[in-house]
């Protein structure tokens, strides 16, 4: 189970530090925290992230470092019921440019704005009148 502490700001306010984490051979495998402001909301995800990082297949998908943003979009709609038309149309075609070949999180910001300043051209784009 996860730990609760609670912090005090300097307004008077109360937050909740809502920290899990695996131990294996007396050493942190994993660690993962969120702050709330309620102590239930804090007690709510602690309970569900334990209960996601008690399956066995958690720490090898945490062992594979770096997932492409392709494999982040496919995980994405894999995990929403349903997707509208347009918004699974605008993630299948990111899924065609490079981007979608780069790795997710420790990519440097720089391909991704100058990607989605190309999504945005593209959008002013209108098609040639044929007279």
């Amino acid at each position: 189970m996860g730990t609760i502490t609670e912090r005090k700001l300097s307004d008077g306010g109360k937050r909740f530090l809502a920290q899990v984490g695996i131990k294996r051979d007396g050493k942190w495998v994993h660690r993962e925290n969120r702050t709330f402001e309620h102590k239930r909301d804090a007690k709510l995800w602690a309970r569900e992230r334990d209960v996601e990082m008690a399956k066995p297949e958690f720490l090898k998908r945490i062992a594979t470092k770096d997932p492409t943003l392709a494999f982040v979009i496919d995980a994405y709609a894999a995990a929403r019921k349903r997707l509208g038309r347009t918004q699974e149309q605008v993630l299948r075609s990111i899924k065609t440019y490079p981007i979608a070949k780069l790795n997710a999180p420790r990519s440097p910001a720089k391909p991704f704005v100058a990607s989605s300043t190309s999504f945005r051209l593209a959008a002013l784009r209108r098609p040639s009148k044929i007279i």
